[in-house]
């Protein structure tokens, strides 16, 4: 006795279906992602040589960003300001000589960078672009609370 065609091709279907189930499963636990320090992500994306593009100051009132056209002010870094960070540790600051060189330490959290005894908050770490806040400061205009942040914007 045959079975029927109908029923062939809904039993062909299911089947089918289920292969493409059972595959899509697999795949998705083959793709496991391991979690990473955020400190050695950190300190394998620094290594490298850092020229220091410029430097911007943003404003928040209340916690909330001033517009960029009135409350951000650039400055330019002549084009040979670079910093390096070394595989072993050691961070140089030069331009066409040395101007300081030392250690830096990236915290356990990945935050922040401590380099000659000075700490600063990594404000963004992209592939070609890392921010390094080097001041904040806060201060009470007229019952609102201004913080103003500046950072080095390095760019390689």
């Amino acid at each position: 006795m045959s079975i029927p065609y109908n029923i062939a091709i809904f039993t062909s279907s299911i089947m089918k279906k289920l292969s493409l189930i059972l595959f899509i499963a697999i795949g998705l636990l083959a793709c496991k992602k391991e979690e990473e320090n955020p400190q050695t992500f950190v300190q394998q994306r620094l290594i490298g040589r850092w020229p220091i593009k410029y430097q911007i100051r943003t404003v928040f009132l209340d916690n909330v960003e001033q517009d960029p056209v009135k409350g951000d002010t650039l400055t330019f870094y002549n084009p040979i300001d670079t910093l390096i960070f070394t595989a072993e540790g050691q961070a140089i600051r030069q331009n066409k000589t040395v101007i300081s060189s030392g250690s830096y330490t990236v915290a356990p959290d990945g935050e922040s960078l401590t380099m000659n005894s000075t700490t600063y908050k990594i404000t963004f770490l992209r592939n070609t672009s890392i921010g390094l806040g080097t001041a904040e400061t806060n201060t009470h205009v007229g019952g609102k609370t201004q913080r103003t942040v500046i950072a080095d914007h390095l760019v390689k």
